[in-house]
C-alpha cells in the first residue's frame, strides 16, 4: 500500500522555488500554527513539473491537530491578523518591483529585492488550510446537518462568500470591453489588448513561462460566459451559519493567500532572470538562492549539477528540518517511495463541493502539459472542466464550465468558492481525474454522490 498522496502538480518549478515552497511547509507553517511537516517531497521532472507527495500517516495526524487548532479562537484571530499583515507587505513588495529597471540594480541590490519577497515566505498562510487541515470544519457542519433533506443545497449557501476575489477587476475590465467591443476601432482595440497584457499578462508566466498575450485576451472579450443563477440564500441554525463564515472566510484568505504567493514568486523570478541575463548563464535558474549568490562572489558553481537538475529533474526533500535539494542516485529512493499506479476505471469519487446533475464532454486542463495556454484557448462553453486544481490562472475558465472536476482541494478550495458563487455543479478532491478521464470523453455528473462516470 502506497504510503504517499499526491495532493497538486504545477509547472514552471526551478530549484530556488521548489526550496522556498517546501520550506514553507516547515518553520514559516510550525510560526503560524505549532504544526509542521517533515516528510513531504516534491519531485520535479525534466519538464520542471512539481508533484507534491504528503505522507497519509502525517496529514491524518495534521487533521487531528487542526481538529482542536480551530477551536480556539485565539489562533483564528492571531492568524488572520498576521494573515492580513502579510497582504499589505506582499502588495507593497509587488508594487514596488513593477517599478523596477533590474539593469540598473547592482547585483548586491538584486539580492536584496529577492530576499524581500522571498522572506515573507507567503505559502505558509496557504498551507494553513490544506484540504487535511480544514477537514475537521467540513466535518462538524455536515454532522449537524446529516437529517437535513437539503443538507448539499445549505452547505451552499452558507459556505458562498461575497468577498471580493483577486481576479475580480481583470474580469471586470474584460466585461467592460466586451460591451464596448464593436463601436470601438483597431487603434483603441489594441491598446486595450496592451493594456490587458501589461497589467495582468504575468499569470501566465508563473507555470505556463510565457505572458498571457493579446490573443489571450482578445479570445476572452469575444467570448460570453453564460449567465448563472446564483446559489439562493437558505436560512439555518446559528451554529451551521457561523461554521459556514469561518469556511467562507478561509475559503476566501485561501485565495488571496495564493495570488500573493504568485506574485511574490513572479518578482522572484524577475531578479533571478536578470543574474543569469547579467552572467551569461541562464543555466543559473536551476541555482537555488544560495547557490547564486556565492557564485557572484566567487564566480564558482558546479555546472554539471545545474545540467543534471534541468535535463534529470530532482527533489526537494526536508532533511533534519532543512530543505534539501537531491538529483540522480539519492533522490531515486524518494522517487521509489510516491511512485503512482493508476488504476483503469469509468468512475471517479470525490467530495461535493456543490451539488447538481450534469452530462457533457470534458477538457483536461493540466498545469503538468507541454502547453496549457494551448489547453486554455480551447476550452469551449459548457464544457466539463477537470483540473488539478483550478488555480487563479484559470479563473475565467469557472464560469464557462458546465461542471468543475478537480483531482485536488477541500472545502476552502477555489473551486469550492467559484462553484458555490456561479452555482456550478463541482465535485474536488477526486485525488485522478485528469489521469483518468480524457479531453472529449462523454461524462455523467452527480456532484451531490460525488461521482462522475465516463459514458462509453
Amino acid at each position: 500500500m502506497q504510503s504517499y498522496q499526491r495532493m497538486w502538480e504545477n509547472k514552471g518549478h526551478r530549484p530556488y522555488w521548489a526550496l522556498l515552497h517546501i520550506y514553507a511547509l516547515t518553520k514559516p507553517l510550525e510560526q503560524l500554527t505549532s504544526f509542521s511537516y517533515k516528510k513531504t517531497i516534491f519531485q520535479i521532472n525534466e519538464r520542471a513539473v512539481n508533484t507534491a507527495f504528503f505522507e497519509k500517516q502525517e496529514m491524518e495526524l495534521a487533521t487531528v491537530y487542526f481538529e482542536r487548532w480551530w477551536k480556539d479562537k485565539k489562533n483564528l484571530v492571531l492568524y488572520f491578523k498576521k494573515v492580513q499583515n502579510y497582504f499589505e507587505e506582499a502588495e507593497r513588495i509587488f508594487q514596488e518591483t513593477l517599478l523596477i529597471d533590474w539593469k540598473l540594480l547592482s547585483t548586491k541590490e538584486i539580492f536584496t529585492q529577492i530576499n524581500k519577497a522571498a522572506h515573507l515566505h507567503g505559502f505558509a498562510f496557504l498551507f494553513v488550510t490544506q484540504p487535511q487541515h480544514v477537514l475537521p470544519l467540513e466535518k462538524n457542519i455536515q454532522k449537524i446537518l446529516e437529517k437535513e433533506p437539503n443538507a448539499h443545497q445549505i452547505m451552499s449557501s452558507v459556505t458562498k462568500s461575497a468577498l471580493p476575489l483577486p481576479f475580480d477587476q481583470e474580469q471586470e475590465e474584460i466585461t467592460k470591453y466586451r460591451q464596448q467591443w464593436t463601436i470601438l476601432s483597431t487603434q483603441q482595440k489594441e491598446d486595450i489588448l496592451k493594456k490587458l497584457v501589461q497589467k495582468y499578462g504575468w499569470l501566465g508566466s508563473i507555470e505556463g513561462e510565457t505572458f498571457y498575450g493579446e490573443k489571450h485576451y482578445e479570445a476572452e472579450i469575444l467570448s460570453v460566459p453564460e449567465k448563472r443563477q446564483h446559489v439562493p440564500n437558505i436560512e439555518a441554525q446559528p451554529q451551521v451559519k457561523e461554521l459556514g463564515n469561518l469556511i467562507a472566510l478561509l475559503s476566501n484568505q485561501r485565495i488571496w493567500s495564493r495570488w500573493h504567493g504568485m506574485r511574490l514568486r513572479y518578482c522572484i523570478k524577475l531578479g533571478v532572470q536578470e543574474l543569469a541575463r547579467r552572467w551569461n548563464i541562464s543555466l543559473l535558474e536551476y541555482a537555488t538562492l544560495p547557490e547564486m549568490e556565492l557564485f557572484t562572489q566567487s564566480e564558482k558553481i558546479d555546472l554539471q549539477e545545474l545540467e543534471r537538475r534541468k535535463n534529470e529533474g530532482y527533489v526537494a526533500v526536508i532533511i533534519d528540518q532543512k530543505p534539501t535539494l537531491l538529483t540522480g542516485q539519492k533522490a531515486i529512493q524518494y522517487k521509489l517511495l510516491v511512485e503512482e499506479k493508476i488504476e483503469e476505471t469509468d468512475t471517479v469519487h470525490g467530495l461535493c463541493a456543490n451539488p447538481g446533475k450534469i452530462t457533457g464532454k470534458v477538457r483536461i486542463i493540466s498545469f503538468a502539459s507541454d502547453d496549457y495556454h494551448k489547453e486554455i484557448s480551447q476550452f469551449q462553453n459548457g464544457e466539463i472542466l477537470i483540473t488539478g486544481m483550478t488555480r487563479p490562472q484559470i479563473a475565467h475558465l469557472c464560469q464557462k464550465a458546465s461542471a468543475i472536476i478537480t483531482d485536488e482541494g477541500g472545502i476552502t478550495s477555489h473551486a469550492s468558492i467559484i462553484s458555490r458563487e456561479f452555482n456550478i455543479p463541482c465535485i474536488i478532491g477526486t485525488k485522478n481525474a485528469t489521469k483518468i478521464f480524457k479531453t472529449g470523453d462523454l461524462v455523467e455528473i452527480d456532484a451531490a454522490h460525488g461521482t462522475a462516470k465516463r459514458i462509453k
